[in-house]
């Protein structure tokens, strides 16, 4: 068993095992130093403490908030008129087969379906 600060660990050179750390008297758990090196957590990285029975779940904040489907829809770029699942699928489709001719240096017609790229 060796002391990091005021942890004790017991883990052994595989990264395996159990850690022991101290809540002090601000509500803060001290991670052990090898820990954070393993998992490359700087100071200030943010964590998220889920309850799970009697123990708790330790893990690195994401660095976004989950959304939603139809948070993100705008951003496509499509500004035209709002188009059928069947039409998104045989635009896709074209726009794959005119992809794979054009790898494969088969002369072909452009692609009915314009993207804006813009």
């Amino acid at each position: 068993m060796t002391t990091h600060g005021k942890a004790q660990t017991d883990t052994p050179a595989t990264g395996t095992g159990i850690e022991t750390c101290a809540l002090d008297g601000q509500g803060a758990l001290l991670i052990p130093s090898t820990l954070r090196r393993r998992h490359h957590w700087a100071v200030g990285t943010r964590f998220t403490i889920e309850e799970d029975g009697d123990a708790l779940i330790v893990r690195p904040a994401k660095p976004f908030p989950p959304t939603h489907l139809e948070e993100g829809l705008g951003c496509t770029g499509y500004l035209g008129p709002a188009k059928s699942l069947e039409e998104m699928e045989a635009g896709i489709t074209e726009a794959l087969r005119f992809q794979w001719r054009d790898e494969q240096g088969a002369a072909v017609a452009e692609p009915s379906v314009r993207y804006d790229k813009s």
